[in-house]
Parts: C-alpha cells; structure tokens; sequence
C-alpha cells in the first residue's frame, strides 16, 4: 500500500490531504496502483482559487475567488465514491477572446457518492447583467451530466471591436462523446465593426517543425490538429428584432437577425437571415442610404453573403454602392446610369464634375474615396467614438449643401426609435419611428421651420426576418 499524507499553507492558501492507494506489482518495477481496490482519501483546502487556476485551467481565460471544498472519498479508483461540498466566493472571470467578464461569482455543491450537484451558481457582468445555473455531474456510466443556465442582459462580447448584450436560457451537456450547448437566445444590442484588425496585417511562419522532441512527431504548418477527446458541439437559436449595428469604413448600418447555430464551436454552421433595417454610407464626405440589404447563412459563417446597395444622386448621374461579398471581406462597388467608370462616378457624386476637371486636393480626396471602396484601412472613426462616449444607438456626421450634418438616435423601447438631427435644409429636424408589428412602421417627423410630416410604412423586406424552425427536442434537464 502507498500512504501519502500532505499539509501546507502560505500566500492565502492551505491544503490538507491523505490517501491509501494499494499497489499493484508486476515484473521487475513494473508499478502500478490497483484500480479496483479499496480507495481511501481525503482532502480539505482553502484558498485562492487562481493558484489551481494556474495548473489546470485553460490559457487566455482566468478565474479568481475564494475556494473551500472538504471531500472524503472511498470506493475505488476506477469508480471513486466522494462525500462533502464545496463553495466559491467573491469569484471573477474573464475570456479574453470574447471579452467576457464576470463579477460576484457564487457557487456551492455537493459531493454524492458518484455526483456533483451544484446547487447554486450566481454571477453578474458588472453592468446589470446576471448569469445563474444550476445542474449536476456523475460518473457512474462515464463522466456524463449538464448545467442549466439562465443569461439576464449580459455582456456576452465586450471588446473594442466586437459588443453584445443577450439574454436567454441554456444548457451545458456532457454526453459520451461530446460537448453540447443548446440554448435559444436573444441579441438585446450590438455594436460589430468591420475595420481590418492590425493582428491580421502580422505575417506568419510558413513552416514550423519540432525536431528531438521524445515521444513527439514533427509537427508542420497546415497538418490537421488532433480530434478532442470530446468536441464542443452547438445547438444554438439567435434572434435579434433590430438593434445589431454594424460599423466601420464609412458603413453605419442597423440590422435583425434569426440565426440557426449549430456543428462544432470550431467551425460552426449558421443558417438564417440578417436584414437591413436601416442604414448609410459615408464614402468621402458623402452619404449614400441603403434602400436593401440582407446577408445569408447557409453553413459557415466564412461563406455566408452579403448584398445590400446604397443610392446618391448628384446633377449628372445616379450613384449606386453595392456591397457583396463577405461580412469580413466586404467588396464594395460603385455603378450608375449612365454607366461610367468609378473614378468617374465618384468625382461627379463628390464634386459635380468630371475627374479631369479635378484640382490637386479634391484629386487627393478622390483617391482616398476609391481606396475605401478597395477596402483600405479607414481611420479616425469620429461617430464610433461619440457613439461609445454617449451611449447611443447611432450617430452619423456628414455634409448637405456645404454644411456638416449631424444625425443621432436612440431606442426608448424595443419598438420605438427616436432621432435629431441639425445641418440640413430645413434647420433641426426630430422624427420618431414607432413599429407597432413587425414590416409595419408609423413615422412622424418635425422641422425647425414648421414642416411636419406623418407616414407608413410597410418594409417587405426590413425589420424582423421570417422565423426560423424551433430547435429539436427540449433542452435537457440533467
């Protein structure tokens, strides 16, 4: 038999634990503990939970609080027995991908023979939000169980670039042979910008290999990484009536969204509509509004399409910016009748004249119009910025009749949108769009030199999109 017995404490933390495992013997030193026998252990500790954090959890996550857990197991290795509980308090944790951020964590649970039940599990984002759950673990057939969760306005994205509040109900699964996480939720607001990022300008190693490395294969750039032993698999309905922003080189647009996740978390599938709701494009100085738009999810995200187009008319012609492609690789091209090449388009919708008749800066302001509808990096984002600082749902700065333009609007409530605006003809202008279904929209309007205005509306193709099929079968209990 080997008996172990370990004490210690120190930097917040303390550990006491003993166990007798029996030893198999086997030729020469051929040892080995005995699966089977009779098992008996204990372990009592109380502490920081970041310091086993350290050890065992995954990188580029964290988690901080404080542990207590007091655990007695018998039975046997291959199948152990436990008795006790254990708590988590003042508990936080972040992901550093998705910019995830909890506060206030709290859990407690109990060890039953062959199970985990976690009786509680509370935590909040910071802002408003709450997470709580509850469900249990066992490993009598296998490490099988789920966790049931609930979301309350949380802050699921929280990065620069990437914003999402949802709320909605779920649940975390362990099944023999994967990971599922089913769930419906819904997109109460988010902000998606479609800059470049300045990590995907960094060049990368074409080859990589690691030589005398014992017991390990040379490892090459593009060879497939090892399967997981279980795959994260995903079952996921995400609905969204409006309120998705979509920002960033000159777009400033609103979006619906019924979406259908499901496959591995890898490389999921998503099959559904995003649709315009409302929207411009502020291309050198010029604003160009949407009339349509939708992008199409049929499998992975990398193949979904976009296609939606924004109209100007200038003395000469009618300017059309149609945007296809991808929504990370958006291309984006400028027609008109009558047809004329880009350069030239451009130069009339900008400056009401052909690009021969071009000064030196209006040539300058020109190219950097046609290097945005190449997709080059845009710059200081003035309206992304105002729209952080304030809070507000959308800001678009522009220009009319040699005037700059100001437009600002908020949601009051998930179907009444307010906005101002100041610069246009005609001075201050407020409107208010109120959907009392979705398609159907009831505006009205006022200036600052006594125009009103009162109209309906019935969007086809705006507002909330077609609804999806419900997911299969419920969602699990245990």
């Amino acid at each position: 038999d080997l008996k172990t017995d370990v004490s210690g404490a120190g930097q917040g933390f303390a550990l006491t634990a003993s166990s007798l495992v029996r030893i198999r013997a086997g030729p020469g030193f051929d040892l080995a503990p005995d699966m089977n026998a009779p098992l008996k252990a204990s372990v009592a500790l109380d502490g920081h939970a970041e310091q086993i954090w350290a050890l065992f959890g995954p990188e580029g996550q964290s988690l901080r609080g404080h542990l207590v857990a007091r655990v007695t197991a018998g039975g046997s290795l291959a199948l152990p027995e436990l008795q006790g509980d254990f708590s988590v308090a003042d508990g936080a944790y972040e992901h550093g991908e998705t910019g995830l951020k909890l506060y206030r964590i709290a859990s407690a649970g109990q060890f039953s023979q062959h199970a985990l039940n976690i009786t509680s599990l509370a935590a909040d984002d910071g802002a408003g939000g709450r997470i709580t759950g509850a469900g249990a673990i066992g490993w009598e057939k296998g490490f099988e169980g789920s966790v049931k969760f609930t979301a309350e306005n949380v802050r699921a994205l929280a990065r620069d670039d990437r914003f999402a509040i949802v709320s909605g109900e779920g649940a975390l699964s362990l099944d023999p042979d994967a990971v599922r996480i089913k769930g419906a939720l819904s997109v109460l607001q988010a902000r998606i910008s479609v800059e470049q990022p300045a990590a995907a300008s960094v060049p990368t190693l074409p080859v990589v290999r690691l030589v005398n490395f014992p017991g390990r294969q040379d490892a090459r750039a593009g060879a497939a990484a090892p399967a997981p032993v279980r795959p994260v698999l995903l079952d996921i309905k995400v609905t969204a009536p409006r309120r998705v922003v979509v920002y960033g080189r000159g777009l400033d647009t609103e979006w619906a969204t019924d979406l259908k996740v499901t496959g591995s978390i890898n490389d999921p599938i998503v099959r559904g509509r995003v649709t315009l709701v409302r929207g411009d494009l502020d291309l050198a100085g010029r604003r160009f509004l949407f009339d349509t738009g939708s992008i199409l999810f049929d499998g992975p995200i990398r193949t979904s399409r976009v296609d939606f187009s924004a109209t100007r008319t200038a003395t000469d012609v009618n300017a059309t910016v149609r945007i296809t492609g991808t929504p990370v690789a958006p291309k984006f091209t400028l027609e008109s009748t009558p047809a004329l090449p880009q350069d030239e388009i451009l130069a009339r919708v900008l400056f009401g004249r052909s690009a021969a008749q071009l000064s030196a800066l209006e040539a300058a302001q020109l190219a950097a119009g046609l290097g945005q509808l190449a997709g080059g990096q845009a710059g200081f984002d003035p309206a992304g910025l105002l729209r952080q600082a304030t809070g507000l749902d959308r800001i678009a700065v522009g220009a009319s009749g040699g005037a700059a333009t100001l437009q600002a609007g908020k949601y009051l409530a998930d179907n009444v949108y307010v906005q101002l605006g100041a610069g246009e003809a005609g001075g201050a202008a407020a409107e208010v769009e109120w959907e009392p279904r979705p398609g159907l929209s009831i505006t009205s309007g006022a200036r600052a030199n006594g125009d009103s205005r009162i109209g309906v509306r019935w969007k086809k193709d705006y507002g909330r999109p077609p609804a999806l099929p419900a997911p299969a079968g419920p969602v699990p209990d245990n």
